[in-house]
């Protein structure tokens, strides 16, 4: 069971490499841009919240999206210049736990995989850093991001309706995905 955490840490470490798009104008970064500009126009959110709006409060939540909007809570009370991020598990019961919270650097943030027994992975959660230079939308899906959203749901104990959910430091908002691609209306 270690090894298979131990490879399955490195496996989603690996995806998360490289997290927001584009920190400064080198040609790279230019392309990693246009790239993730491609590949994620399928991947438009399916709901977005800007945090400091109260109207949100108001609203029916589930508990993934309580868990959530706690864990934004305790993100803007961190650095903004790096990621942070944490995996949501559902419980037997419906309860949410979240995972250890793991800070990143400018670029990116490994977060690890560890289900107790029974436990769902149900969302994967991260900021994306806030640079005044950054000219991509941080609020949209990177490559990497998408990728991690495949190898999780790849695990068997994952939940079929994964949701990924990025937190744009720039704008605060909280941006919703389904790692399918497809949201649940």
């Amino acid at each position: 069971m270690r090894t298979f955490l131990a490879s399955l840490w490195i496996l989603v470490a690996a995806c998360l490499t490289g997290g927001a798009a584009g920190a400064s104008t080198s040609g790279s970064d230019t392309q990693h841009a246009i790239r993730d500009a491609q590949l994620n126009r399928d991947h438009d959110p399916c709901r977005r919240i800007r945090l400091a709006d109260s109207r949100w409060r108001r609203t029916t939540m589930t508990p993934t999206l309580a868990a959530v909007l706690q864990l934004a809570e305790k993100f803007a009370r961190l650095d903004n210049a790096i990621e942070h991020g944490a995996i949501l598990y559902r419980r037997p019961d419906g309860t949410i736990r979240t995972g250890p919270i793991i800070a990143g650097d400018g670029n990116s943030v490994l977060l690890t995989v560890s289900p107790l027994p029974a436990e769902l992975i149900v969302a994967a959660v991260h900021t994306h850093a806030r640079y005044p230079y950054y000219t991509v939308d941080q609020s949209r899906l990177s490559v990497e991001d998408i990728a991690l959203g495949t190898q999780l749901l790849a695990l068997p104990h994952t939940d079929r309706r994964l949701l990924l959910y990025i937190i744009d430091n720039a704008t605060q908002t909280l941006n919703e995905y389904s790692a399918s691609g497809r949201c649940a209306r």
